[in-house]
């Protein structure tokens, strides 16, 4: 682990993790709105589980959710306030959506099926 400008050591993160989820007709609008202003007890919870970087992208009805986490053993606690607000976020944004998971439960991850630093440079 290579050190950060501060000194510090740099933090391991994970491989990009990937999300797809569709929502409901119509709701594209109110779904862009919550996340032009993510409230601050998400955005803690989302650190606090060691994610570094998260984008979401929208064309349509289709989102693409984009994040990585830094290698961690253990996410800390959020007060029963924070995960209350959390737990909220996560009531207000539910109905706005069609699919999450697939017919097992299981979020609908998107495989990597390229890479383009796989293939060497050439000149």
């Amino acid at each position: 682990m290579s050190p950060t400008t501060d000194g510090a050591p740099a933090a391991i993160l994970r491989d990009p993790e990937v999300f797809v989820y569709e929502l409901r007709p119509g709701c594209e609008d109110d779904y862009d709105r919550h996340h032009a202003a993510v409230w601050p007890e998400v955005i803690a919870e989302l650190r606090g589980n060691g994610i570094t970087e998260y984008t979401i992208h929208r064309r349509g009805s289709l989102v693409i959710s984009v994040l990585r986490r830094e290698e961690r053993t253990q996410a800390p606690e959020l007060s029963p306030e924070a995960r209350r607000r959390v737990d909220e976020w996560h009531d207000l944004l539910a109905p706005l959506f069609a699919a999450v998971q697939d017919d097992t439960g299981e979020p609908l991850y998107a495989e990597k099926i390229f890479d383009i630093g796989a293939y060497p440079e050439t000149d």
